[in-house]
């Protein structure tokens, strides 16, 4: 089970909000019944429960989605607050491939188009697994040592259409060398690290 927080715009990876009417959105009657019973919110369930964070389609701000933790819920009239910690052991995960994964992760084909907080019966990880190990077929030259999830997600888009993040790209098999200075200023603040 995951909570599933979709938001034009995209988020800021270390706290947010979103207004509360949208809380449970293309969420099952059941999940809602467990996670809001008497309506008030199960923050101490939900909070054990790990959360994806993604933009909607079309924000080329913020073109990934990122699992992670919710650190701290707050509810005000309007709108709930949370504070996030992300899982940088985790690759970012691109846009369109979140769109292929979107039955095994129970997305509706318009949710990614509406601001929302969600919670699915479905094993995040689980379905994201067989999309996070490194190409052995490659290699980063340059690599960013000293952060590891922006390496990470250099790799990623790397494996995807033959780019890294701020870095030159060499296909083993290949001697052209490429690099997307641009990504990297793009994406750098989201795994500062």
């Amino acid at each position: 089970m995951f909570n599933l927080l979709i938001k034009a715009g995209g988020w800021n990876l270390t706290s947010d909000s979103l207004p509360k009417d949208r809380v449970f959105e293309h969420t099952a009657d059941e999940l809602k019944a467990r996670f809001k019973p008497a309506d008030v919110l199960a923050i101490d369930t939900l909070a054990a429960l790990p959360v994806f964070l993604v933009p909607e389609v079309g924000n080329p701000e913020t073109p990934f989605g990122v699992t992670g933790k919710v650190t701290r819920f707050r509810a005000s009239t309007n709108s709930v607050a949370f504070d996030f910690a992300i899982d940088s052991q985790f690759d970012p995960v691109p846009i369109a491939e979140i769109q292929q994964l979107s039955a095994a992760l129970d997305i509706d084909r318009f949710e990614l188009n509406r601001t929302h907080w969600a919670v699915k019966d479905v094993d995040l990880f689980q379905v994201l697994s067989p999309r996070s190990a490194l190409d052995p077929a490659s290699e980063l030259v340059g690599a960013d040592t000293h952060n590891p999830a922006l390496a990470r997600a250099s790799a990623q888009l790397g494996r995807r259409t033959g780019w890294r993040i701020g870095r030159e790209y060499r296909p083993r098999r290949a001697g052209s060398r490429r690099t997307c200075s641009g990504c990297s200023s793009r994406l750098a603040p989201l795994f500062a690290g």
